[in-house]
């Protein structure tokens, strides 16, 4: 799953303190300090399925990425948790680019895929597959409902904001950065995964109540 991008050995054999800051791998997890990637993104497949929506398409990030994992396990775990099978050509991979979303999406219309809401990896591609549909004429959120993930700045700016998860950078960091302080002044302490709640907040790409950006 991992293929070459997967440095364990090389992590495990390093002779100093480390951690991996939102991302695991594999006999890692212990050194990670994350954000609740699996549950949000559960959340928000759920909150969709809830307005009604069967048909939501996934657009993943790339499959070696622990975070696309975990998004995409979320999505799987929301839809067996409302006891509906996963149409599995809803869930098409990219590779986490602006253009990724605008190629997906024009690529998928031209299949007649059918969809009415969008989980996207993360804003950039949220923010591609906006363009997308607005040039196809699709109207969001009356068409077809979109969230992404991560919250950037520029997502609350764009011509219709975008909801999306907002990712706490600095409460992550700061975390991060006691965890591995912890670890220089005391070698023996055992390592244990860390997990930050995150937020989702909804916007006008999206037809619930809106969230407070504060």
């Amino acid at each position: 799953m991992f293929g070459e991008h997967n440095n364990v050995e090389h992590l495990k054999a390093l002779n100093v303190p480390f951690l991996l800051v939102g991302r695991w791998l594999p006999g890692l997890e212990d050194h990670a300090v994350l954000t609740d990637e699996f549950e949000k993104a559960r959340e928000v497949t759920s909150l969709f399925l809830s307005n009604g929506h069967r048909n939501i398409l996934h657009l993943a990030g790339p499959s070696f990425v622990s975070s696309s994992i975990d998004r995409i396990e979320g999505y799987r775990a929301a839809y067996r948790d409302a006891g509906i099978p996963v149409k599995e050509d809803l869930i098409v991979a990219t590779d986490g680019h602006t253009e990724d979303g605008l190629h997906q999406i024009n690529a998928i219309i031209r299949k007649e895929l059918p969809f009415t809401a969008l989980f996207a990896f993360n804003d950039l591609v949220a923010i591609g597959a906006l363009r997308a549909l607005k040039e196809a004429g699709y109207r969001v959120p009356r068409d077809i409902e979109v969230i992404g993930f991560d919250d950037l700045d520029m997502s609350r700016y764009l011509y219709q904001s975008l909801s999306s998860v907002r990712i706490p950078k600095q409460q992550l960091g700061r975390m991060a950065f006691e965890t591995l302080l912890e670890h220089m002044t005391d070698a023996s302490a055992a390592y244990v995964k860390k997990t930050i709640e995150s937020r989702l907040m909804l916007r006008e790409t999206t037809t619930f109540e809106y969230s407070s950006d504060s």
